[in-house]
């Protein structure tokens, strides 16, 4: 039937060719023959016979244009791959099959498949057609998705991760569908408690793990607009557990969020009645310094409080800033934060305020008040120390700041009064590693003193050449524990000298990760301490590492994210780390141990995992995810709550955190749905992993950060389904 179609569409559209014509190679994802193609522009649709991989266009057919065939993705075509002679690429469509298992009941209800390819704003719902005995299929672009089912009465989740792959089947196996829940409530006028009609109700899941992907995926079906009686209703919610809350919004109202509700049980459920409040408004009352240039253009914004845990304030409008009163609208009630920022954006002032009313009055008379106070070390003044004065609780809105002159005293100027954080630090330059101190102050005065007296620790390293001992320009990844507590990273540059000074730290130690161009990296660590010794690192000549990047077809694979030289599972960063060109290309100037392991991610590719080698361009070719599915089964039962996976090659160390959150990161899959496992026991990690044998770890809280407990082991790619159990311990 599909092979007389196309023939079919090429006897249609054989008009005359144009005297002036241009030829556009055709390509297909499984290499395959197609004999014509439908341009589709703007304002026409026209059909072309292909002939020997080409297909011939007019002059007059201007680009873009999208190709639409029936098993292929539809793909656009520019002026820009017109004229660099780009060949017209289809991929045809994947194949996902799977086999419904839902209650007798149910088998005769209308279902729905919806899915959520990884980077998209926006899910698919595909209505789908059961056989007799529940199995189903259809066709999806090639890419990484989840998804759920759902329909009149049941429904399931459907993990993420599922991978689809050009002219391929993937089978998600038996789906269990089960009872979902119908959900009513109302929505009324908090003043009047009369119904309020044609309100939106937006489907706004609680700020739990997964919840930006449940939001997509249930955007369509669980919103809805009020009746002319205020209700809203929904059939089919679920299936249980699952956390409700909804955004409401009528004209004339502020913006309200239902409360959560954990949906439990598959049985109706009727919410208590939403009330909505009236729009409400901030006034500001502006009182300013006279004679303060500050405040000068400056504006006033207003910012809404995001969800907890953390608040953290995000920008809903700016007016100009004037003296007398200035009102703005609300959306909600709630907390908010106005600021005065100055006509160079700088944050000059700030206050928070709940909103509980229709109307809130707040003052804003900013006063000065002079910090000062000296920086010291050993006793002796510290000149150019760099003193800054932020937000408490974020570092980056800076309200004050000044530099400590030739005797270590600083002073400065702010607007904001409370409790702060004063911080002072050294200015980064070459052969210095910057100290850093803080301290929190409570600023209720015009005149408040803050001294510092600097730790006198500290100690230094020179870099040279092993075989001439002259000095080398390097840099120096540095990792500092301190012994009292506490530590910080960071990277800084040798002097000339090759030499890199640390003072005016606590006792600890620095570690040290040495790298310079054509010599071999050296890991060191630096006791710090009051002598503030120096140590002689001499480095190895060597070569620079470079590669390449490939697909399994060997097209480049440029973005991919090349990391190696990590101290252990839990490294936040690795002491390589590089990203490929346009033409999948990465270079490396300096040379890690012999042996060290380099972990690649890219969009759409399995983990790889290599060693790389000086003297030769390395080629490392990425294979697609595998489509098989393994599962962890704690008593070979479904797990009563997710566990985070880890993996190791049988020969090898733990995958790093750091290399798989760049693994989940470009492949669209946070790090709960790439190493948690879901409700049915499924985990995602396997199907991202290289080919070979590999161990799996359950991780639980303990040791530093984590105990692994060992499940089994399982050689990828595994075909269809794989079922690890294991005891819990």
């Amino acid at each position: 039937m599909r092979r007389a179609l196309v023939v079919f569409v090429a006897f249609i559209a054989a008009p005359a060719l144009s005297a002036s014509e241009r030829q556009i190679r055709v390509l297909t994802t499984p290499p395959q023959p197609v004999k014509a193609i439908a341009l589709r522009t703007a304002v026409t649709t026209r059909s072309f016979e292909v002939k020997n991989g080409v297909v011939s266009i007019p002059d007059d057919l201007i680009p873009p244009f999208t190709v639409s065939l029936g098993r292929f993705e539809p793909t656009t075509y520019t002026s820009a791959d017109l004229d660099q002679h780009r060949p017209l690429l289809l991929h045809e469509l994947g194949v996902l099959r799977g086999t419904l298992r839902r209650p007798a009941a149910a088998t005769s209800e209308h279902i729905s498949l919806i899915v959520l390819r990884a980077g998209s704003k926006a899910a698919a719902e595909i209505g789908l057609t059961p056989s007799p005995d529940g199995a189903f299929e259809t066709r999806l672009a090639e890419g990484v998705y989840e998804g759920a089912l759902l329909g009149d009465k049941t429904g399931s989740r459907i993990r993420p991760g599922i991978v689809m792959a050009s002219g391929q089947q993937t089978d998600l196996g038996d789906i269990v569908c089960t009872p979902t829940a119908t959900v009513a409530f109302r929505i009324v006028d908090s003043r009047r408690r009369q119904p309020v009609a044609r309100a939106s109700v937006a489907w706004d899941p609680p700020g739990i793990t997964n919840s930006d992907a449940a939001r997509l995926i249930y955007a369509r079906r669980w919103s809805a607009v009020t009746d002319a009686r205020g209700r809203v209703s929904f059939s089919s919610v679920g299936p249980p557990p699952v956390p409700l809350r909804w955004r409401v919004r009528a004209d004339g109202f502020a913006v309200t969020a239902t409360p959560r509700v954990d949906l439990k049980e598959p049985r109706a459920l009727v919410l208590t009645d939403i009330a909505l409040r009236p729009q409400a408004a901030i006034v500001a009352r502006i009182a300013l310094p006279k004679d303060a240039s500050e405040f000068r253009g400056a504006s006033l914004e207003l910012a809404e409080a995001n969800e907890d845990p953390r608040p953290k304030f995000i920008s809903s409008s700016r007016v100009p800033l004037h003296e007398g009163m200035i009102t703005l609208p609300l959306q909600t009630y709630g907390r908010k934060r106005l600021s005065i920022e100055s006509s160079s954006g700088h944050k000059l002032f700030y206050r928070e305020v709940e909103v509980t009313t229709e109307t809130t009055v707040v003052e804003l008379a900013p006063v000065p008040i002079d910090v000062h106070g000296t920086v010291r070390r050993r006793g002796e003044g510290v000149a150019g120390a760099l003193l800054e004065l932020a937000d408490r609780n974020d570092a980056k809105v800076i309200l004050g700041s000044a530099t400590a002159d030739s005797q270590g005293a600083y002073a400065l100027t702010t607007y904001q009064s409370g409790e702060l954080s004063l911080e002072v630090l050294e200015p980064s330059r070459p052969g210095r590693a910057p100290y850093f101190a803080h301290q929190n102050v409570a600023l209720t005065a015009p005149d408040y003193r803050a001294d510092f007296e600097l730790p006198a620790s500290g100690g230094s390293v020179r870099i040279v050449d092993a075989t001439t001992g002259a000095a080398i320009r390097a840099t120096v990844e540095r990792r500092l524990e301190f012994n009292g507590g506490g530590a910080t990273m960071g990277f800084s540059e040798t002097d000339d000298a090759g030499r890199l000074v640390f003072d005016g730290f606590p006792d600890g130690v620095a570690h040290l990760n040495i790298q310079a161009r054509r010599y071999r990296a050296r890991t060191v660590d630096l006791p710090l301490n009051s002598s503030v010794a120096e140590s002689t690192v001499a480095l190895e000549r060597s070569g620079t590492i470079t590669g390449r990047v490939v697909s399994a077809n060997g097209t480049p694979v440029p973005g991919a994210q090349i990391s190696g030289g990590y101290a252990d599972e839990m490294a936040a960063s690795a002491n390589f780390r590089a990203v490929s060109d346009g033409e999948g290309r990465f270079h490396f100037d300096s040379e890690p141990e012999s042996g060290t392991t380099f972990y690649i991610a890219a969009p759409g590719h399995a983990l790889g995992i290599t060693t790389l080698e000086t003297g030769r361009e390395n080629t490392v070719t990425l294979l697609p995810p595998g489509r098989g599915v393994v599962y962890l089964l704690p008593g070979n039962a479904p797990p009563t709550k997710a566990a985070l996976v880890m993996a190791a090659p049988t020969d090898g160390e733990l995958i790093p955190q750091d290399a798989l959150h760049d693994l989940g990161d470009l492949n669209g899959l946070n790090m709960f749905q790439l190493l948690g496992t879901a409700r049915d026991g499924s985990v995602v990690l396997p199907q991202f992993l290289p080919p070979g044998t590999f161990n799996l770890y359950v991780a639980r809280p303990g040791g530093k950060i984590y105990t692994y407990q060992k499940v089994g082991t399982v050689t990828l790619p595994v075909r269809g389904k794989t079922v690890i159990a294991y005891r819990e311990q």
